[in-house]
């Protein structure tokens, strides 16, 4: 199992092991409803994708729309954006 740290606003600091990182933020926001999700093991969160529901993090070949939503690149492509 991998080991994910969640950080979130107000330097709440949650460390769990878990299956994945879908499963870390699944869990990260039943257990700290309202708190917002800013870093994955260091990695900066700087938006959701809109499909996958997944992190977009700095340095990812992402896409976004004119509504500011992130798409991945091959989402992007498929939808013609």
């Amino acid at each position: 199992m991998e080991e994910f740290e969640i950080t979130g606003q107000d330097t709440l600091i949650a460390v769990g092991k878990f299956n994945s990182k879908a499963e870390a933020i699944e869990q990260f926001r039943k257990d700290h409803p309202g708190y917002s999700i800013t870093a994955i093991n260091d990695e900066i969160v700087i938006g959701w994708y809109e499909y996958s529901g997944l992190p977009v993090f700095e340095g990812d070949d992402y896409v976004t729309d004119e509504e500011g939503c992130y798409f991945t690149r091959q989402e992007a492509e498929a939808l013609g954006e």
